[in-house]
């Protein structure tokens, strides 16, 4: 977990557990032996390497803060209301908004202050992320191969250990038998099995074996393989779908690039700026793990 957001969810949790009611008060009861908030709160300080780094997130805001109002600089709430919107807006189902903080490591309620101080150090230090034509092609070249994708099949697949299931298998198949519940039914991949053996996401010839990669890629959309020998056993694929090989060129991405550019300028800005300001602060630590 990132240190900031390891900084919102502790001091986000010890407010919960020591809020609005007593230290003692029961928060889970495990065979008759209550967990207080009082000992929830105090696992939560405990966590030695957790708060050390907490801390240390919480210096750096501060002299963030410190700095932007000797400056005349603020982030309003208004601005981080509209973040906060155009966040939602682009993820656009609250499932999806939902991974998105997961991903961040943050919650709803600490994403406000993590968007106030981006965009404080957007407004600080801007200036030095300024990025060149040049340079938004150079990271195009770098990372070429990161807008192109090969093509791929959807797939659905029915596993058996010996030749004799498959056999049983394709008898079932080729009598009109729905292939994703025959594979929920006899595969003998219980993960893609639990999902009627289908993959979780398309595979490209590099993800598959060679021998699956060409029975599957000479199959037609809806159609099933003969069984496939292979060390695990004998495969059945069914292709569901198929996506040509796409690339994305400098012109479609170009703007996309600059943005990942900049971003990488301003952290490094971020990380000067802030070896910097340690150097010239006073900082008393008054705790240590």
């Amino acid at each position: 977990m990132r240190p900031y957001c390891k900084l919102m969810f502790a001091v986000a949790l010890v407010a919960l557990v020591m809020a609005r009611a007593s230290a003692q008060e029961a928060l889970a009861i495990v065979n008759g032996e209550a967990i207080t908030r009082e000992s929830l709160a105090k696992r939560l300080i405990d966590l030695s390497t957790v708060g050390e780094s907490q801390l240390e997130e919480m210096v750096n805001e501060a002299l963030l803060f410190q700095a932007a109002q000797k400056q005349g600089v603020s982030a309003t709430d208004a601005e981080v209301d509209a973040r906060m919107a155009e966040i939602k807006k682009r993820l656009g189902a609250e499932e999806v908004f939902k991974h998105y903080l997961a991903g961040q490591e943050v919650t709803a309620a600490g994403l406000p202050n993590k968007l106030r101080v981006k965009i404080l150090v957007e407004k600080m230090l801007g200036s030095k992320a300024n990025v060149t034509d040049d340079e938004v092609k150079q990271a195009y070249e770098q990372n070429r191969a990161s807008f192109e994708s090969p093509e791929s099949v959807t797939l659905r697949m029915i596993l058996t250990k010996t030749k004799e299931g498959a056999d049983k298998a394709m008898k079932r198949l080729d009598g009109g038998e729905d292939f994703a519940a025959l594979a929920k039914a006899v595969s003998e991949h219980s993960f893609t099995a639990e999902r009627g053996g289908l993959l979780p996401r398309p595979a490209s010839r590099e993800n598959l074996s060679p021998a699956l990669a060409e029975a599957a890629f000479a199959t037609e959309v809806g159609k099933y393989t003969q069984p496939i020998r292979t060390p695990d056993g004998y495969y059945i694929l069914k292709v569901e779908a198929r996506s040509a090989a796409t690339k994305q060129s400098f012109d479609e991405v170009r703007e996309a690039v600059r943005a990942q550019v900049q971003e990488m300028k301003l952290q490094d800005a971020w990380v000067a700026w802030l070896q910097e300001a340690r150097k010239q602060a006073s900082i008393e630590r008054k705790w240590q793990p």
